[in-house]
């Protein structure tokens, strides 16, 4: 009897050993697109062989070539290994990256496109390595990233996206080996804004990289409670090679402030306006709109 009882806590630590060891290779499992569904929709569990249900943020995704998979409702995935299908995510779709399963350079790589639609949504880490063609169109949000680098790739952005998505204090977006990226009309660019005059950025250091921001729009969003004050600056890239188009900084904003902007296109620097100025800008506004209308 004593010998039963001492030996059961050892059996019950054992058999929760093994529980926990199965629950741990199972976050591991690698996950591949077979179709075998509607084969459609990346929700439907029977488009997905290896474990019987979609990816979880746990998951490695494999999407072989030649599939496309829309993304319709919430989803998730660790990373994408081997494979070069194409995914569309569209309006009331939201597809999260962890990047649990790997490194940031597998988050979005062994993909040929993603394409986040009206109305969908695509959220990846902070410090995701871009390494497959994303397309935000009209409507469409990409929350996060950090750089596109390694491979010739574009990044195209007519919807919204929220750089890096304020997760990383003072994360550069750094572009270089063939990749672009590209702010087109309609499209918008969130940066984020922290104390001391820190903020997300934008860096180009190889030759054969290019950032077009000309069109669109460039919006500044303060952070972390902090409140820009008058004479602040933010640096909002750093060129050394490449093929860059900065724009002349007319589509660069922060809400509730006036920004000089003069010094934009050949530094990157925008500074806050001082209360005395952005009311003489006012001022003079005015000034003119009397002398129009009494001519």
């Amino acid at each position: 009897m004593s010998r039963f009882t001492s030996n059961a806590p050892i059996l019950a630590a054992a058999v929760a050993g093994v529980l926990v060891f199965a629950g741990n290779e199972s976050q591991a499992a690698t996950v591949t697109w077979s179709g075998a569904g509607d084969g459609v929709n990346w929700t439907d569990d029977a488009n997905w062989s290896g474990t019987g249900f979609q990816p979880t943020a746990d998951d490695i995704a494999v999407v072989g070539t030649g599939n496309s998979v829309q993304v319709n409702g919430s989803a998730n995935y660790g990373s994408f290994t081997t494979g070069a299908g194409s995914i569309a995510i569209n309006s009331g779709g939201t597809l999260t990256a962890s990047g649990n399963t790997g490194t940031s350079n597998t988050i979005v790589r062994y993909i040929s496109e993603i394409a986040v639609n009206d109305g969908g949504t695509f959220n990846v880490t902070y410090n995701t390595v871009l390494r497959g063609n994303v397309t935000v169109n009209s409507g469409g949000v990409f929350n996060g990233a950090g750089s596109m680098r390694n491979e010739t790739r574009t990044l195209s952005v007519s919807g919204l996206w929220r750089v890096s998505d304020n997760s990383n204090g003072a994360n550069v977006f750094l572009v270089n080996n063939g990749s672009t990226v590209s702010l087109n009309t309609g499209g918008t660019i969130e940066l984020d804004l922290f104390a001391n005059n820190v903020n997300e950025s934008f860096s180009l250091e190889n030759a054969a990289g290019t950032i077009d921001l000309a069109d669109g729009t460039i919006n500044l969003v303060p952070q972390g409670g902090y409140t820009p004050a008058e004479g602040d600056t933010f640096d909002l890239f750093n060129v050394t090679a490449g093929t860059f188009n900065p724009g002349d900084g007319s589509n660069v904003t922060l809400a509730g402030y006036t920004l000089d902007t003069s010094a934009y296109a050949s530094t990157g620097v925008v500074t806050v306006v001082p209360e005395s100025a952005s009311l003489g800008l006012l001022a003079m506004g005015g000034l003119g709109l009397m002398r129009r209308r009494l001519s």
